[in-house]
């Protein structure tokens, strides 16, 4: 009889858990942007801390993503800090009140809830 313990189990999600990915031609600065779909049965997987990740390196590109959800700022922060020590970083970038969003030319920002 073979010992399989549970962290060596992979499990695959259903078709409608997972997320979908895509990543555009780059812009005139040579910079891409990844495009991640979650359906219904994905967002329900992650909202509560669980996740769905990618290795895109099988396809041909250099990027991996893990993404999951969580309550609030607060607590999805205090996962992603357990994370990122783990791997060996010395902590994250929080910059909440930044935008990062995606600017249109002529687009005028404004503050939303």
């Amino acid at each position: 009889m073979v010992d399989i313990k549970p962290e060596k189990v992979r499990r695959t999600l259903a078709v409608e858990k997972k997320p979908l990915f895509a990543l555009s031609q780059p812009d005139a600065a040579g910079v891409s942007t990844v495009i991640i779909g979650l359906p219904k049965g994905a967002w329900k997987h992650i909202r509560y801390g669980r996740t769905v990740h990618a290795d895109l390196s099988s396809a041909g590109l250099p990027v991996r993503f893990v993404v999951f959800g969580g309550e609030s700022h607060a607590s999805v922060k205090k996962l992603m800090e357990k994370l990122v020590f783990q791997s060996g970083a010395k902590g994250i970038l929080d910059k909440p009140r930044e935008d990062f969003s995606i600017k249109t030319p002529g687009e005028v920002e404004e503050e939303s809830d």
